[in-house]
């Protein structure tokens, strides 16, 4: 029986530390549904552990741009351009999508920026994690 090509089987594979595969699979996953906005998302956090920062934070604006409701990417996005040391960006991106964020998420980010760095896992201990792809000192947000 043929492997399931799905979001979740491309989510399993990172939470398995296979990027690469991934990328993959998620690629297959966008070209018969490119409007899956979880399989989106999933690629730039697959390209973040495939060591690939550049091309993910080009993947992710681009994300937010196309879906800009969905909080999972914008935070994920906000946190990739604070890792990289992109403060005003970072900024520029919460002013700008705030109002996809539920008030806790807008304070951790709002902190993390204040701070010009990433909250610690621990103070994102009540947001259920799913992107657990990314390393241990960056803070991913859950899929919905």
């Amino acid at each position: 029986m043929p492997e399931t090509i799905s979001t979740a089987r491309a989510s399993a594979l990172l939470a398995r530390n296979q990027p690469l595969a991934a990328l993959d699979v998620l690629e297959q996953v966008l070209a018969t549904t490119p409007n899956d906005h979880v399989a989106h998302n999933e690629k730039g956090v697959a390209l973040v552990r495939a060591g690939r920062q550049e091309e993910a934070l080009a993947w992710f604006a681009e994300v937010v741009q196309r879906f800009p409701r969905y909080p999972t990417a914008i935070v994920n996005y906000i946190f990739l351009l604070l890792q990289v040391g992109k403060v005003d960006q970072a900024h520029t991106a919460f002013r700008t999508f705030a109002g996809a964020l539920s008030a806790e998420q807008q304070q951790q980010v709002a902190q993390a920026i204040g701070r010009g760095q990433i909250p610690g896992m621990e103070q994102l201990s009540a947001v259920p994690l799913s992107l657990r792809a990314f390393p241990a000192d960056f803070a991913p947000q859950a899929l919905p």
